[in-house]
């Protein structure tokens, strides 16, 4: 009888507690919780992505996920990648100049809704007074120069995919340097962007670096767009070297989404804070 009763026991005790597969250690206090937990039962802090790391600022609303990819101009050929294959699945890509001077570029796009609605926000009736975008360039690839760059709004919706830099599958989908989605070309080769308003900031020539661009206006400009017509209608940002300031052929490497941190690591992907 007492062997049935240890032996229900342990049964339950198998079910009820993490296995090792589905636990992880907490980052703080060391203690086992399960894989899925946001919030460590023990010492009750933030074990997970999004609400994990912390923050690098105060902000009302932190947008941490979303969707991005980098494609290249039909004449930079670098790093080796075919022109119309997309490169949505790796962690890291150039922007800048290699032969064209606009020739590499990011497209990202933040889920805002979603982070409006973690800090119990609704868009519908809150505009962000400023709004700040936070790139991590790669430690290594140093360039000759900084790399000066502008931000667009894009006028139309682009596919991830799942591509990477020499890495591709025949039935990949995803937006190119033609193609916004796997059907979709855009009207305009290298992307489909409204001119104003636009944002400026500065990679780095050399070493690792969290650049911060002020995109109040493009955003503001979302907002009120969405509050006038009813409905959330976001594409996105488009990044470039900006060609209005003179520049050799160079480009730096940033972080993509699909460098998102595990445990406590520092943030590597991109942030977009609204206050």
């Amino acid at each position: 009888m007492r062997q049935n009763i240890l032996y229900y026991t342990l049964l339950i005790c198998f079910f009820l507690l993490p296995s090792a597969v589905e636990a992880k250690l907490c980052g703080f206090c060391n203690n086992a919780i399960p894989d899925r937990s946001t919030i460590c039962p023990s010492c009750l802090r933030a074990t997970a992505w999004t609400s994990a790391p912390p923050r690098s600022r105060p902000a009302t609303v932190v947008a941490r996920r979303g969707r991005d990819t980098f494609i290249r101009g039909p004449n930079d050929a670098h790093p080796k990648q075919r022109t119309e294959s997309n490169a949505g699945g790796q962690l890291q890509g150039p922007i800048g100049s290699w032969y064209s001077a606009t020739g590499l570029r990011y497209l990202v796009r933040f889920e805002i809704p979603e982070a409006c609605a973690e800090a119990g926000i609704d868009p519908a009736t809150w505009k962000p007074e400023r709004a700040t975008l936070v790139l991590r360039v790669v430690s290594d690839g140093d360039a000759r120069e900084d790399v000066p760059l502008v931000v667009y709004a894009l006028a139309r919706p682009f596919e991830e995919g799942r591509g990477s830099w020499g890495r591709h599958s025949r039935s990949e989908r995803g937006g190119s340097w033609t193609m916004a989605t796997g059907e979709l070309p855009w009207s305009n080769a290298g992307g489909d962007y409204f001119l104003q308003p636009r944002a400026w900031g500065t990679l780095p020539r050399k070493g690792a670096s969290d650049v911060e661009i002020d995109v109040t206006d493009i955003m503001q400009t979302i907002f009120d767009a969405s509050q006038k017509t009813g409905r959330w209608e976001d594409f996105g940002l488009i990044l470039m070297r900006d060609p209005e300031t003179p520049s050799r052929c160079t480009y730096r490497e940033i972080y993509s989404f699909e460098a998102i941190p595990q445990g406590t690591e520092h943030v590597r992907s991109p942030e977009l804070y609204l206050e």
